[in-house]
């Protein structure tokens, strides 16, 4: 059996478009040397990779001493050769080609405005008979270069030197290896000063989610500790360790075996873990997972979408798409700990009814979950969520405490539930600026940038709130009415860039950092309003404000 081209070597292996978006883009590819194994692991997609693939034909430029007009060099060699300025002339080699090997830059009307075209016709072209290579065509032989194209893209960076043949043998559009050089010495060097355009080979680097190990490009949608992971495979110590698809699958960065029974995260552990025989509860993602599935009967099934879900006694675990997970179900998870699932990005569902307390960096990265259902949480460490912009419901009725960037960049939540909450830190949701509801009438103490971007609230009622660190509502520009009675210590740039503060009900304020005018003049104002409460005001030379509250003593 004849052996399977390049082209269709790669098809089987990365798939029909990715040999497909090479062929048209660029089929010299298919002639870098072990070009099949390069790609093994570099994913279903070409398109991001082209430029680094281009870059591995090594197309050489060498300086020359005296460099000579290109269509002087080309006429040496044997050619008649002219440059296309418009389609008439991009086309007018077309006499020369058979009706079923018609160069596709023959249908582009508007190729020769996005490429430089050099048409080279062998001057003796009439003599070279079809014939006499019939049947052992060979890319470089005299009738296949009797007339050729060379092609180069004006940005620069690619160069195509096609033949007579097209597609009739491999790889034409990749003759003489895409180096004038091989036509005639110092044609490279000569087109690129009379052009002026670069198409030589250059280092590039690879598009994010693909690395270089031993020389295969790998592509990978997490990477933990130097371990690479992708859907059926990952990478560790400069090895390649394919998944058994019939027993294994990927979540994340861990590795279920239905077969074994085990879970094994490369990046952290050195040995797999036992589903049936763990006892410690770390918190962390294989820990949570394996007392999840501990002691059921476990089943994979592949989904219409091609992706996978886990099943523990008939219900559902875990989805995954890709290797990544895309929904989780944790019905016994009663505490997680730092940095778990840190680096998911894929994430849309996350059932947790009886978790109660997460660690730091919890889903940290991840930016695409809408659905957070966990009624019974309580604590919640630094960096919630921080990276996801678009959770639109939070079930979380009993949180009282949440560490530092909780929600940093949501910019869709618009209501929060949160009764219990008493203490927030730093960055409290700082980029949500349609926020319309918030349900936090125990909350005491916030820290700096608290709500710093919200856009929407006319009305704020905070009635135990004692402490705010800096930049409280910052920008809010609409706010008339804050109640916080029990308010007695606030931050620098307290309410700054308001413009339409009317009602500041805080008698027992006693500390101020620096502040706007406006405010200034709104204070001083409920000073001279009311006097009985004899407020004094007091400007420091730092513009710190502090407002000190003596109440006339009780004369009956």
């Amino acid at each position: 059996m004849a052996e399977k081209s390049v082209f269709d070597q790669i098809k089987k292996q990365n798939g029909e478009s990715f040999a497909k978006a090479i062929r048209t883009y660029d089929n010299g590819i298919f002639d870098i040397p072990n070009i099949v194994n390069i790609v093994k692991y570099a994913g279903r997609e070409a398109e991001p990779l082209m430029q680094y693939l281009i870059s591995l034909k090594k197309i050489k430029i060498e300086d020359v001493e005296e460099v000579k007009d290109p269509f002087e060099l080309l006429s040496d060699a044997g050619y008649d050769a002219y440059y296309a300025t418009n389609l008439n002339e991009q086309n007018r080699i077309s006499k020369y080609f058979e009706p079923n090997e018609m160069l596709c830059t023959f249908r582009d009307p508007s190729r020769f405005q996005r490429y430089h075209i050099i048409n080279a016709v062998k001057k003796n072209v009439s003599e070279i008979k079809r014939e006499d290579f019939r049947g052992k065509e060979q890319r470089e032989d005299a009738y296949g270069t009797s007339v050729i194209s060379i092609q180069v893209a004006m940005q620069g960076g690619f160069i195509s030197i096609k033949n007579r043949y097209n597609h009739s043998i491999s790889n034409p559009d990749n003759t003489f290896n895409s180096n004038p050089d091989n036509i005639i010495k110092g044609l490279s060097n000569s087109l690129k000063k009379y052009l002026q355009v670069d198409f030589s080979s250059s280092n590039v680097s690879l598009p994010n989610n693909f690395v270089n190990i031993n020389n295969q490009i790998v592509r990978y949608h997490i990477e933990e500790n130097n371990v690479y992971f992708a859907d059926s495979y990952y990478a560790k110590d400069g090895n390649i360790f394919p998944l058994n698809k019939d027993n294994e699958l990927m979540l994340d960065t861990c590795i279920l075996n239905i077969k074994n029974r085990t879970l094994y995260d490369p990046s952290c552990c050195l040995e797999p873990i036992s589903i049936d025989n763990i006892q410690e509860k770390s918190g962390s993602f294989v820990s949570v997972l394996a007392h999840e599935l501990k002691g059921k009967s476990l089943q994979i099934v592949k989904s219409k979408d091609g992706g996978h879900s886990v099943f523990a006694n008939g219900k559902t675990i875990i989805s995954v798409k890709n290797g990544e997970i895309t929904a989780l179900n944790l019905p016994n998870t009663t505490i997680v700990g730092d940095d778990f699932l840190r680096n998911n990005k894929a994430l849309q569902i996350l059932n947790a009814q009886n978790l109660t307390i997460v660690g730091n960096n919890f889903l940290y990265r991840n930016e695409n979950l809408q659905i957070l259902n966990t009624p019974n949480l309580i604590k919640v460490g630094d960096n919630f969520l921080w990276f996801n912009k678009i959770l639109h419901t939070l079930n979380a009725q009993n949180l009282t405490i949440v560490g530092n960037d909780f929600l940093h960049h949501n910019e869709t939540l618009q209501i929060l539930n949160t009764p219990n909450l008493t203490k927030v830190g730093d960055g409290f949701l700082w980029f949500n600026k349609i926020l319309h509801t918030l349900n936090a009438q125990n909350l005491t103490i916030v820290g700096n940038d608290f709500l710093r971007c919200n856009k929407m609230f006319k009305t704020l009622d905070m009635h135990k709130l004692t402490t705010v660190g800096c930049c409280f509502l910052q920008s809010n520009k609409i706010l008339q009415i804050l109640n916080a009675q029990n308010l007695t210590t606030v931050g620098d740039y307290f309410l700054w860039f308001n413009e339409n503060l009317q009602i500041l009900n805080t008698p027992k304020l006693k500390r101020i950092g620096k502040i706007s005018s406006t405010l200034k003049a709104l204070l001083q104002k409920a000073q001279t309003r009311n006097p009985s409460n004899n407020k004094k005001l007091n400007i420091h030379k730092k513009n710190t404000v502090t407002i000190s509250v003596t109440r006339r003593k009780n004369t009956r």
